[in-house]
């Protein structure tokens, strides 16, 4: 896990409470040099750090900012790394002087028992035998996907809603979110045939499972068959989303550069 040396910038931090595995998961998706970023305190905590924080001026308007980045994350973390949830457990403010001030609000913890991974690290060794040089950094997938959303209030949403999918409700506006933010003419269920993920029938089957007399489609999905499904589907949609605001991006740069 990513860990702080002894001294942290003064500022805001939001305190992430949750499994250990988890907020690994936290730690290791949200990096720096990029925005925003996760890692434990000295004192064992595991903190959130966004330059989102910066202008607040009381601990109140810090949690009320947490808890929008929160909810978006645990949708884009559980997309790329199939975590489970975190918790804002608190506000901290790192004084001039490094000492840590507190402030714990009554959200409420539930952890999940029984649960192991595995994990490793991996070297990459070249034809010379000497380990290759890693890559430049990048944003981590749930770091370029929240770009996205600071940006579209309805990718936001779409993140959040797909993060809490454990029900009905939650699989049903995770799938009309993603049908707005790809546009008319049914362009989500376009990118996908049947035998890659059946869009109209889970569909059908949220349809059917959140209303009384709707349609019951033929092969009925259950909720555990419906979950990867939906994750694949909005995963693709968020890195197709990704693509086009690089390739947009790069298509400014390119006109910038263009001579006279």
């Amino acid at each position: 896990m990513s860990q702080r040396p002894q001294s942290c910038p003064p500022g805001w931090y939001a305190i992430l409470q949750g499994e250990e595995f988890d907020l690994e998961d936290w730690c290791h998706s949200l990096n720096e040099p990029f925005e925003p970023v996760a890692f434990k305190l000295p004192s064992g905590e595991t903190v959130l750090r966004s330059s989102e924080f910066d202008d607040a001026e009381t601990a109140a308007e810090v949690r009320e900012r947490a808890l929008i980045l929160i909810g978006r994350f645990n949708g884009a973390i559980n997309l790329w790394n199939d975590a489970q949830p975190v918790k804002l457990g608190g506000v901290c403010k790192i004084d001039e002087e490094g000492r840590q001030h507190s402030t714990v609000f009554m959200e409420a913890l539930s952890l999940n028992v029984g649960r192991f991974r595995l994990s490793a690290t991996v070297t990459q060794i070249g034809p010379d035998g000497k380990p290759v040089p890693l890559p430049p950094p990048r944003p981590s997938k749930p770091q370029e996907w929240n770009r996205l959303a600071e940006a579209n209030d309805n990718i936001s949403d779409l993140l959040e809603h797909a993060g809490r999918a454990d029900n009905w409700y939650d699989i049903y506006k995770t799938l009309e979110l993603a049908d707005l933010v790809m546009g008319k003419n049914r362009r989500f269920e376009k990118m996908f045939t049947k035998d890659e993920a059946d869009i109209d029938l889970l569909k059908s089957s949220a349809n059917f499972y959140r209303h009384a007399r709707a349609y019951r489609p033929p092969n009925l999905l259950s909720l555990t068959e419906a979950r990867p499904i939906l994750s694949y589907a909005v995963k693709k949609v968020l890195d197709t989303l990704s693509a086009n605001a690089s390739n947009a991006a790069l298509g400014s740069t390119t006109a910038l550069n263009r001579p006279c």
